[in-house]
């Protein structure tokens, strides 16, 4: 028996010749391109939707308070007292937390209703022409 001879292809292998290795690596690379487009697709598709959907849901919860105007600041504004060494209030802090100056002896104080938080009476005025949260916890002031 001979050998084949040297510049024979074996015909044994799984491919009979290049051309067939090269058509399925190309087939191949193709179809690993196209799944990871379709993958991108999908991801920025998602992204997009969710933002959307976190953007309509914080809209409708967090509508910006209407700043108050001077007459429903006057009315509506919780009632002062004047501050004396034992005055209970919330917290252990005896300064006003929008100006950081110690509360003194009959300073006028505002008490906010809901946290029991105590300021100036014009700074926490000025705070709430502007917004209506409370300066220490955010809580809602009026």
């Amino acid at each position: 028996m001979r050998p084949p001879p040297p510049s024979a292809s074996p015909t044994w292998g799984p491919y009979s010749s290049s051309k067939d290795f090269d058509a399925n690596m190309a087939f191949i690379i193709i179809l690993v391109v196209c799944v990871m487009a379709l993958t991108f697709i999908a991801h920025a598709a998602i992204h997009f939707l969710l933002r959307r959907c976190h953007q309509r849901r914080t809209s409708n919860e967090h509508k910006p308070p209407t700043p108050l105007n001077d007459d429903e600041l006057i009315t509506e504004a919780p009632p002062s007292l004047l501050f004396s060494p034992g005055t209970n209030l919330a917290g252990a802090e005896l300064e006003c937390a929008i100006c950081l100056a110690e509360f003194a002896e009959g300073d006028g104080l505002r008490v906010l209703p809901l946290c029991r938080h105590a300021f100036h009476v014009k700074c926490v005025d000025a705070w709430l022409s502007s917004t209506t949260s409370c300066p220490t916890c955010r809580a809602f002031a009026l």
